[in-house]
């Protein structure tokens, strides 16, 4: 799980593509004769050398990350245990949850992005990588790169449903854009990034 939180939230494409476009413009200046090839070729090594650490350093952080998060839903609550260094625990009780969204990716892989409600704020800085991207004025809480994805959501879907009593939500929905199917067993606690904690295959 540690490569598709390395690629979405760690920007690995978006950092292999600065790196490309700066070697490219190394080569051009070579062919079009604007500095000689050896200076290019040098440039070239340093920029690899530099791009690999880079890239390391994120791949490295993003296997941490993997490594130190849980996520979990209770019948009240969706918790996420977070932070490499320093651990913290985030509880949203199900009552401020407005609405869910979803983003699959890959072989049913996914984000989960609770939004709030609108009297609620959880700093993005506290959250990232653990929230939607460029939602900065109002953060959104991710489960991010999430195995079994269509499960995991039925399974929130579900414990949404069920703790949907009058007053709970007010007039938002439990969820959007998850599927309908309820599961047939709920799992109490989930790890988008360490399949092993929620016991999921």
């Amino acid at each position: 799980m540690w490569r598709a939180l390395f690629w979405r939230a760690f920007q690995g494409r978006t950092v292999t593509a600065y790196f490309a476009v700066l070697a490219l413009y190394q080569v051009g200046a070579a062919a079009t004769g604007a500095k000689s090839w050896s200076a290019a070729v040098g440039a070239l090594v340093f920029l690899t050398m530099l791009a690999v650490v880079s890239l390391g350093c994120s791949a490295l952080l993003s296997w941490l990350s993997v490594r130190s998060t849980v996520y979990a839903i209770t019948d009240r609550r969706l918790v996420l245990k977070v932070g490499i260094v320093i651990p913290s625990v985030i509880n949203i009780p199900f009552r401020l949850v407005e609405s869910v969204a979803m983003k699959p990716f890959g072989e049913d892989q996914g984000d989960l992005a609770v939004l709030l409600a609108d009297t609620e704020r959880i700093a993005f800085i506290q959250l990232w990588p653990h929230v939607r991207p460029w939602r900065l004025e109002r953060p959104e809480p991710s489960l991010r790169a999430v195995p079994e994805m269509s499960r995991v959501g039925s399974i929130l879907q579900q414990a949404l449903a069920d703790a949907h009593e009058p007053g709970t939500f007010g007039p938002g929905a439990p969820s959007r854009d998850l599927s309908p199917n309820p599961p047939s067993q709920r799992a109490m606690t989930l790890g988008s990034v360490n399949p092993a904690t929620a016991g999921l295959p």
